[in-house]
């Protein structure tokens, strides 16, 4: 049904024949606001688990020619766990991101576009266990864009491929570690909207 219904937007938003060309020069404005929720009841008992992530983005561009921009972004997430089972257990987590990015559009229809974008960034991360603690952050992000007119389209942010490295010592003794990342969002896809002015 999904593949199905796929289709039947693409095949739609296709047929519309706005002609879209990014231009040197033009900024980019964008902007994604998310949530998400889960509700989970244990087995044999009515304690629950629930989970919650409120986030939201900006960045903004210039476009250095027709296929390639340069910009900066930055982003704010709140994530809550609280679990019945111990006791009320909460976990609250606050994440200020920041960081550069280079953009490439590759055009696949009259429309449509996919975007890979390299980015570094850093990670200002405090919860209420481990305390205050920091990543950098080194990766690359896919996504379509979907150009309704010249001057605005729809993102899809499809996955994400990073190299984080992350110090934490405010609870525990001065930590450091490496992690590398693949994540897909086809599961909860993030959507936002971008300007070219």
């Amino acid at each position: 049904m999904k593949k199905f219904i796929s289709i039947i937007l693409v095949t739609l938003l296709s047929g519309l024949n706005f002609l879209f060309a990014q231009e040197k020069n033009q900024i980019i404005l964008e902007g994604s606001l998310g949530y998400t929720s889960n509700n989970s009841f244990f087995h044999n008992s009515m304690d629950r688990e629930r989970t919650s992530t409120l986030s939201f983005s900006h960045s903004a561009g210039i476009m250095l020619g027709n296929r390639v921009a340069l910009g900066a972004f930055l982003g704010y997430q709140v994530y809550s766990n609280e679990d019945d089972r111990y006791r009320k257990y909460a976990y609250r987590t606050h994440t200020l991101d920041y960081g550069i990015y280079t953009r490439i559009h590759v055009k696949l229809m009259e429309k449509l576009t996919l975007y890979i974008q390299p980015y570094f960034s850093k990670s200002e991360i405090n919860d209420n266990i481990r305390g205050e603690y920091y990543e950098l952050n080194i990766g690359t992000s896919t996504g379509l864009l979907f150009f309704f007119t010249p001057k605005f389209s729809l993102n899809l942010h499809l996955n994400d491929l990073r190299f984080n490295y992350a110090s934490e010592g405010k609870y525990f003794d001065e930590e450091h570690y490496q992690d590398f990342t693949i994540e897909t969002a086809l599961n909860s896809p993030k959507i936002g909207v971008s300007f070219y002015l």
